[in-house]
């Protein structure tokens, strides 16, 4: 019997794997981003996205084990062994009088394969879960985004503004 810790700890790595790829930036898009800029602000706005994109990795995968922890995966994992090895156990000791080698191995096989694909279901199903909130995120990341461009035009305007006014009262008022 596969220990759970074991399948946890793949489960995390394949999940670990899905942010690395999931989370890779593009500079060259980023930096299309911002046509307007000067490339040292952009620069410096891909560095902190970088970070940004760095703490989102390390909070998933604390949030992830909380997830784990919350749900009771090892449990989960375990109840799912043990019944893959009580059906295998049952299908070997009815089977032993009637039934071949083979054919015990063909069914033992075949309930490995049950319990692979249903874990395989479940996994999908938490990779799609996965998929859509990390769409989620990009839709927020470009709802933010544009959010910080208004308030930098609306900064820049607003410096405009009071630049002129500063400027018309310097020089309006004689010494």
């Amino acid at each position: 019997m596969e220990d759970p810790a074991n399948r946890l700890s793949v489960l995390q790595d394949s999940f670990d794997r899905f942010l690395v790829f999931g989370l890779q930036p593009d500079e060259q898009e980023f930096m299309s981003c911002f046509p307007t800029l000067p490339d040292v602000v952009k620069e410096a706005l891909y560095d902190l996205f970088k970070q940004v994109l760095i703490h989102i990795e390390v909070n998933s995968k604390a949030e992830f084990q909380d997830i784990c922890d919350e749900y009771g995966m090892r449990d989960q994992l375990s109840e799912l062994e043990q019944r893959s090895a009580t059906l295998s156990a049952l299908d070997v000791s009815s089977s032993r009088t009637s039934d071949s080698l083979a054919s015990v191995t063909a069914r033992e096989s075949s309930i490995r394969l049950a319990a692979k694909q249903a874990e395989i279901s479940y996994l999908s199903e938490e990779l799609e879960q996965a998929m859509r909130i990390r769409d989620q995120m990009l839709v927020e990341k470009k709802r933010r985004r544009c959010q910080v461009s208004d308030l930098m035009l609306n900064y820049t305007a607003a410096a405009d503004s009071v630049k002129k006014v500063f400027m018309a009262g310097k020089y309006s008022h004689p010494v």
